[in-house]
């Protein structure tokens, strides 16, 4: 709040020519940023999909059409991947915004020459935090190395 009581407003430009304002008029700052933070009782207990990586406007990393890669958070701060050359365990912590993921080094044999898994857990590593937008799911990467996104397969 300014000092005279009204909204803070930004106003930005990107190089990409696009411009606006933030926050948007009917979303307060507060509702925004408490929509940014689930609990981890959100992410527990679903398959979620990767669907891609975004590491900048011209350069991203996805599995090949009809490749599935999958992160499951467990209750106990375990996590598992299941991937087409088979399935690893790692741990995790989550806070409701901070996101730490260490997975077990000991890549199956059927995965050590799988580059879309070695750059599959390298990105989850560099996870920094995590959020939800329209049920989706959105890890972003250590300084401000891109962000994964996750969906859903309703199991």
């Amino acid at each position: 709040t300014r000092e005279d009581g009204g909204p803070i407003r930004i106003k930005y430009t990107w190089s990409q020519k696009v411009s606006g304002v933030w926050p948007q008029e009917s979303n307060p700052l507060e509702e925004v940023a408490q929509k940014a933070r689930v609990s981890a009782a959100h992410i527990r207990g679903k398959n979620w999909v990767w669907t891609i990586t975004q590491y900048d406007s011209t350069t991203a990393a996805q599995p090949a059409k009809g490749r599935r890669y999958s992160l499951y958070f467990e209750d106990n701060g375990k996590l598992q991947i299941f991937a087409p050359c088979g399935g690893m365990k790692g741990k995790y912590s989550y806070n409701g915004r901070a996101i730490s993921i260490n997975m077990n080094r000991n890549l199956l044999s059927g995965c050590r020459k799988n580059e879309t898994m070695k750059l599959f857990i390298y990105d989850l590593e560099r996870g920094r935090t995590a959020f939800l937008e329209d049920g989706k799911l959105q890890i972003t990467l250590a300084d401000s190395g891109g962000v994964m996104y996750f969906e859903t397969d309703g199991r």
